[in-house]
């Protein structure tokens, strides 16, 4: 399908209005849904089914624990009021309501295989809220008291938190320490993938190595369009650099996994010693003055660095699958889980060279623009951290654009009678397609010049 809006003002003079940009709908299987969903998301996409299930248990613990609080204020003997029914049978209907939410998360897996291991601790999970919603309707059985519905109140308080220690122990924290290791797992994957662009550029602009100051605009053409692809390569590089940086800082301060903090810390470092960037850029210049013979050293020599630190990065990757074994659940669970996830993301799996396809590229920036909408949770955007702090938090919402679900409860449940969906906002065009458009331009004027 195919939308736009148009909207006029009521001048008596004429009418004047305008048109939003066309928008294109499509409509994909659940399948297709979790497959787009996790390329574009990638760990993340998994974290959310768990994260949502336990910020159920928790909120619901809470308001259970708080009316079991109200309820003991008064005598044991005596009658509950009509407003302690009523809060009673809310409840009860909103366990039953975050039991069936939680139920539903768990009968659909995405492609990992430890999203499917861990699947049956999210059916522990809504077992719990139902029991738990047994237990408040137990509480609310007419003439029996305060202290009756105190006691079952205080029973599915204390059945519901051992279920939420077996599910943080059981899911929460192994999907926590993997979280903290796969990146530096999956910049591995990055670097081996730009190598292998920078490998096929070199290959390419070789070609023009006799080229040099020709008056030929289709030649010329074609060297903007190699230096563009150079200059991605440039910024796609230190991106990474910049990304890994912040990767070792996230690491769990534990004795196990300082040999991966200390490679990371080295491999970065020695690349930006390296000649790898100025060859880069050497290279671009070289193409922006049409001077072949130049590019193509300056080329070839980049990739030539770059491949260079190919084992020193495998080492991160190497070093960083030994640290998820650390977690008793991973270790048993993990299965093929860090192929699937880099697959997803078209990036080379662990120890392959590399394809030179940009799947890094793909995943981040040419599904930047599309907003996915289903029942797959998406985590919020990451906060700013905070003044004291060095780490950020993630948002807790279903919608990808960050924003609090105004339709859901306080559990993440939605509100009755709506319809909740999970979604990710239309984003402003990025800064780097404007340039990309006016660099377009400027080499329409300056051919159209010769």
């Amino acid at each position: 399908m195919k939308l736009f809006a148009r909207v006029e003002d009521n001048d008596p003079a004429g009418a004047k209005g305008t048109e939003s940009s066309v928008v294109t709908i499509h409509i994909v299987s659940q399948q297709e849904m979790d497959r787009m969903t996790l390329a574009k998301e990638g760990l993340e996409a998994m974290e959310s089914k768990y994260a949502q299930a336990a910020r159920r248990m928790e909120a619901m613990a809470d308001r259970i624990e708080k009316l079991k609080n109200e309820i003991a204020k008064l005598d044991p003997d005596s009658e509950l009021a009509e407003v302690k029914h009523d809060e009673l049978q809310k409840l009860a209907d909103d366990l039953e309501a975050a039991a069936d939410e939680v139920e539903k998360s768990a009968e659909h897996t995405l492609p990992l295989d430890l999203d499917k291991a861990l699947t049956k601790e999210l059916t522990k999970a809504a077992d719990a809220l139902r029991d738990a919603a047994k237990e408040v309707r137990e509480a609310n059985k007419a003439g029996l008291g305060a202290g009756h519905a105190g006691e079952k109140l205080a029973d599915a308080a204390k059945a519901l938190g051992r279920e939420q220690d077996d599910f943080k122990q059981n899911a929460s924290d192994p999907l926590e320490h993997l979280d903290k290791i796969y990146p530096l797992i999956e910049d591995q994957s990055r670097f081996i993938d730009l190598t292998a662009q920078q490998r096929d550029l070199a290959e390419r602009i070789a070609a023009l190595e006799t080229k040099n100051g020709q008056d030929d605009p289709q030649l010329k053409g074609r060297m903007r369009d190699l230096q563009e692809q150079q200059s991605q390569v440039r910024n796609d590089l230190r991106q990474l650099l910049d990304d890994i940086d912040e990767h070792i800082e996230r690491l769990p301060e534990d004795p196990k996994v300082d040999d991966l903090r200390k490679t990371a810390r080295e491999f970065v470092e020695a690349v930006r010693k390296s000649d790898a960037q100025t060859e880069i850029q050497k290279s671009e210049e070289a193409l922006s003055d049409f001077a072949g013979s130049r590019a193509a050293m300056a080329a070839r020599q980049a990739a030539e660095t770059l491949q260079s630190f190919i084992k020193k990065s495998e080492s991160i990757g190497q070093q960083g699958e030994q640290c998820l074994i650390f977690q008793p659940t991973l270790a048993s669970d993990l299965g093929d889980t860090i192929e699937q996830l880099l697959g997803s993301s078209g990036l080379p799996g662990m120890g392959k060279t590399g394809r030179g396809t940009g799947g890094y590229s793909a995943r981040r920036s040419s599904l930047k623009n599309v907003g996915l909408y289903g029942r797959t949770p998406v985590r919020g955007k990451e906060s700013a951290a905070q003044a004291g702090q060095g780490m950020a938090d993630r948002g807790a919402g279903t919608h990808g654009d960050g924003q609090p679900d105004a339709n859901a409860n306080p559990d993440g449940s939605a509100k009755s009678g709506v319809t909740q969906a999970t979604g990710e906002g239309d984003a402003a065009v990025p800064q780097q397609y404007k340039k990309r458009v006016n660099d377009y331009f400027r080499r329409v004027a300056d051919e159209l010049e010769q």
